[in-house]
């Protein structure tokens, strides 16, 4: 018997229209983007009963409400991680800088509104095909280091439901299997447009706060809503113990911009813009006999006006973010 293999499951995804009901599965309908996991399990809880019946027996179970949390770990793709962008920060604003070359500006809105996505994952060498409806970006979660590796960003996701497919999702989706990506050991660090000096990792968080609508009564174990939230953004900064830079900034409490870079060409880069950080106080420990290092926590504060808590900018050959026609 043949047993299914991660290599051999396609990842699918498209933007949804409704809540609660899924996009159609059709040829040339949804997009199949590379990713290095996809984890999104349906859950249901089963609740046991209190009741006594005169003996030491478990009570009865009773299924209660059901939903999907997980995460997505995708390459940073010049062409295809615009799509999680726009899942987790909403559409961009898209300007042709040349014939064929593209800046898209993403931007965490003032006023949230989710973006749903009907997502399904295909077991080829099984032919077996799973669709979740209704799956919105609840997180981003980036990290650079000096490392010979492919850059990869981390999601968190949300959704309604899963169900079982009897055929393929999408025979012929649109792909992006010749995507360009940055190693990272090219990123680039600046603090208020000076390149940071001695850092040895940075990494941020940004959490939105949507979530499923679990305590609207709708008869049935899903959630009826998306509920917006609040932008959150928290970080950690790792550097060689050179000067006393990262600590008078914490320190003083002072609120400084940090930008993380990720060139290639002229025609693909990605640059994340965090405004207004605040550093958190903290000491310069000594462990060993070895290089001191010291490590800085980071969060947002609230930005000043007319600005954003996370501004990315994307440059590349991809005209829009549409769905597939």
């Amino acid at each position: 018997m043949t047993n299914a293999r991660g290599d051999q499951a396609k990842f699918f995804m498209r933007a949804q229209a409704a809540f609660g009901t899924a996009e159609t599965p059709a040829d040339g309908a949804f997009l199949t983007l590379p990713y290095y996991s996809f984890t999104l399990p349906p859950t249901r809880e089963l609740n046991e009963d209190d009741g006594i019946y005169g003996d030491a027996y478990p009570g009865e179970q009773v299924a209660g409400l059901e939903g999907m949390t997980g995460s997505l770990v995708v390459p940073m793709g010049f062409s295809s991680i615009g799509h999680h962008l726009q899942g987790m920060l909403g559409a961009p604003v898209t300007t042709e800088l040349q014939t064929g070359r593209y800046q898209h500006v993403f931007k965490t809105p003032a006023t949230q509104s989710p973006v749903l996505h009907t997502t399904g994952l295909s077991y080829i060498d099984v032919d077996k095909h799973r669709i979740h409806d209704s799956v919105v970006y609840t997180g981003l979660e980036q990290e650079t280091r000096k490392e010979g590796m492919f850059s990869r960003v981390s999601f968190n996701v949300s959704g309604r439901a899963e169900s079982k497919l009897a055929s393929t999702i999408d025979a012929t989706p649109v792909s992006y299997v010749d995507d360009i990506v940055p190693v990272k050991l090219t990123s680039g660090l600046k603090v208020d447009g000076v390149a940071a000096a001695g850092v040895t990792g940075f990494n941020f968080s940004l959490t939105s706060g949507v979530e499923m609508d679990q305590e609207t009564i709708n008869g049935t174990p899903f959630a009826d809503a998306v509920l917006t939230g609040k932008w959150g953004l928290t970080g950690r900064i790792d550097a060689r113990y050179r000067d006393d830079s990262y600590y008078d900034l914490g320190e003083s409490g002072q609120l400084v911009d940090w930008t993380v870079t990720f060139p290639y060409d002229d025609d693909h880069s990605l640059e994340y813009l965090l405004h207004n950080v605040r550093v958190q106080r903290s000491g310069i420990p000594v462990n060993n006999r070895e290089t001191i290092s010291q490590s800085f926590d980071i969060s947002a504060a609230r930005p000043d006006a007319g600005q954003s808590t996370l501004t990315a900018t994307l440059i590349n050959t991809v005209a829009d973010y549409a769905n597939p026609t």
